[in-house]
């Protein structure tokens, strides 16, 4: 029973995963011309690696992906893009400012999810398992410089009002 809650828990993460690396991505896009372009890229090459780790662990526990969880994830990511944001067409700062708040959402759930894996002591099966310290170090680095992207955001998106 345990094993199918860790399976089920790692399932719930990949989905968010899954989240985060879209949002990711279509913040790309948006911000291609600004300097938050570079930190998008290296964040959504991190979601990557999230997701390759827990789909790797899924599979040396002989455990599968969710399909309907991901595509639940992917999809949910899809329909936030269709909240009014105050002009008719185009990317407004607003939008900026709660899309990295999102990412700091899923940021931390994934530095939960590196704190849970270390401190219940999960290997992969056979193989070498990541330095999960390591992986928490990196996310706490990712949330400090999300906290500073969204406060000029912020100031940019607000400082008028």
């Amino acid at each position: 029973m345990l094993s199918d809650a860790l399976d089920i828990y790692l399932n719930d993460h990949l989905a968010v995963l899954v989240a985060e690396r879209e949002l990711c991505q279509r913040m790309e896009q948006e911000n291609e011309q600004t300097p938050l372009a570079g930190y998008l890229q290296e964040h959504r090459g991190l979601c990557e690696e999230g997701e390759r780790i827990v789909r790797d662990l899924l599979k040396s526990r002989g455990a599968n992906a969710s399909s309907l969880k991901t595509t639940a994830a992917w999809l949910a990511e899809k329909l936030g893009r269709l909240k009014l944001n105050g002009q008719i067409t185009g990317y407004a700062p607003a939008s900026r400012v709660l899309e990295l708040e999102g990412l700091t959402v899923a940021t931390q759930a994934r530095l939960m999810l590196w704190r849970c894996l270390s401190a219940s002591g999960v290997t992969f099966a056979g193989e070498p398992s990541p330095d999960w310290d390591e992986l928490c170090d990196q996310a706490d680095r990712q949330l400090a410089e999300l906290r500073a992207l969204q406060s000029a955001a912020a100031a940019d998106a607000f400082g008028d009002a």
